[in-house]
């Protein structure tokens, strides 16, 4: 059994650092700068903002960071190499970023990504992310998805390496609909 470990981390470290430009790397590949509007590591460093790591036996596997933008959180830099794909990390790093909004008390999360990502755009809608409004006053590029999913979350129990999200009745009525 694979055990990943999630953890705040500093997003200037060697591994934050290898991480974002990883994750700077394969936007380049399908996008132009112009057409990105993403944040650099130093960028990161700011007490609205909290930068996750995921490790497999200690090394660095992937990152995602939410920016608490007092109501919603932000998903920033949501990556996952190449070679640690297909086991689930991602959706490991976005239930946690998710359990951590809501324990901030915010009411969902908002990310804008891109139709040329595909496996990240199945994977937003596998997690019940929708396409929502616009939001925050940066700029978005015109042919961007921007999602929004509610939290819901209440709490995250790891019972040997599987997650279990807990609902209230309330919710899982809205769920059922």
């Amino acid at each position: 059994m694979i055990k990943i470990t999630i953890k705040l981390e500093s997003p200037v470290t060697t591994d934050g650092h290898t991480l974002i430009n990883g994750s700077e790397a394969a936007l380049r590949e399908v996008y132009t700068a112009d057409e990105c509007f993403t944040f650099t590591a130093d960028e990161l460093v700011n007490d609205n903002v909290s930068f996750f790591v995921a490790r497999k036996e200690g090394r660095a596997v992937g990152c995602v960071a939410l920016v608490n933008e007092a109501g919603y959180g932000e998903v920033k830099r949501l990556y996952v190499p190449g070679h640690a794909r297909g086991l689930g990390i991602a959706k490991i790093l976005m239930a946690h970023l998710e359990a951590h909004a809501s324990r901030q008390g915010l009411q969902s999360v908002k990310l804008e990504t891109g139709e040329k990502l595909a496996a990240a755009v199945a994977l937003y809608k596998s997690l019940g992310f929708s396409i929502c409004e616009k939001f925050g006053i940066g700029k978005h590029f015109i042919k961007n998805l921007l999602i929004r999913h509610p939290i819901f979350l209440r709490s995250v129990e790891e019972d040997s390496n599987r997650r279990y999200w807990r609902l209230n009745k309330e919710e899982c009525k809205h769920l059922r609909a």
